[in-house]
């Protein structure tokens, strides 16, 4: 009975060493390679009065393009961006003005088919460039996807806040350009889209931008120290002031 006992104390043993010597297989699961890919093409979300506008202009090792925001009760921003795709997910840095504020934050959007989804979560803030806090808790909702479609060609990108400048003579980010006019009704301010102004270094012309006019107008300076045409007329007066056949339809610093 003893050498019984010893023959298997010494088979459990070899077969103890033999577990041992076996190497270590891992519980990680490879990562799934996507298809997701992103063409030169344009997205679009229209709810109400809002939009969210989005025309990818590059897609190389990086992609980039132009992003509109026009939120009903907002302020409409206009701006570029420049990211990478992470499997199926698109980060981009996002700058844009607002407010006559040139401010930058971090996008994101899940690729997926014919749509892209934008994704929240929380950020930080730093000199006017916000970041996500973490990108494991960014959430997506069918309530924030853009859709693909063809892309509206014209001479300037007009949903981006471009437009002819007869000064200039090509398409300029009017979004970019001080002063900034905001609406007046009854001489109160209002929201709505903005008007802009571009001077002639000799300050003897005024261009003019106006949210419904694809081309600015050209206004002359006269004798008084205004500019105008048959129809407008822009006042330095506490600011500007852009009158319409004698009406206040713009102000502004």
């Amino acid at each position: 009975m003893r050498k019984i006992a010893l023959f298997v104390c010494f088979m459990l043993f070899l077969f103890g060493c033999e577990q041992k010597s076996k190497p270590e297989t891992s519980s990680v699961v490879p990562a799934i390679k996507s298809n997701a890919t992103l063409a030169l093409s344009c997205y679009t979300k229209l709810e109400g009065q809002s939009s969210i506008k989005m025309k990818i202009t590059e897609v190389n090792d990086s992609v980039s393009g132009f992003l509109c925001y026009a939120l009903s009760g907002k302020d409409k921003n206009t701006g570029t961006f420049k990211g990478k795709i992470h499997e199926d997910l698109f980060f981009a840095r996002y700058d844009f003005m607002s407010e006559g504020v040139k401010s930058s934050r971090e996008v994101v959007f899940k690729i997926q088919d014919d749509y892209l989804t934008e994704g929240f979560g929380e950020v930080v803030v730093t000199n006017n460039r916000a970041a996500f806090k973490d990108r494991l808790k960014i959430s997506f909702s069918e309530a924030n996807r853009l859709f693909k479609g063809e892309c509206k060609e014209h001479e300037c990108l007009l949903d981006f806040g471009f437009k002819k400048s007869l000064l200039k003579g090509a398409c300029i980010d009017v979004t970019l350009l001080t002063p900034k006019l905001n609406p007046l009704v009854n001489g109160a301010m209002v929201l709505g889209d903005s008007a802009y102004v571009l001077f002639s270094e000799d300050l003897t012309s005024a261009e003019v931008f106006l949210p419904d006019f694809n081309v600015g107008l050209l206004l002359k300076k006269g004798k008084e120290g205004n500019w105008s045409n048959t129809d407008y007329k822009l006042i330095a007066w506490k600011g500007f002031v852009l009158q319409k056949n004698g009406e206040p339809i713009f102000g502004g610093q």
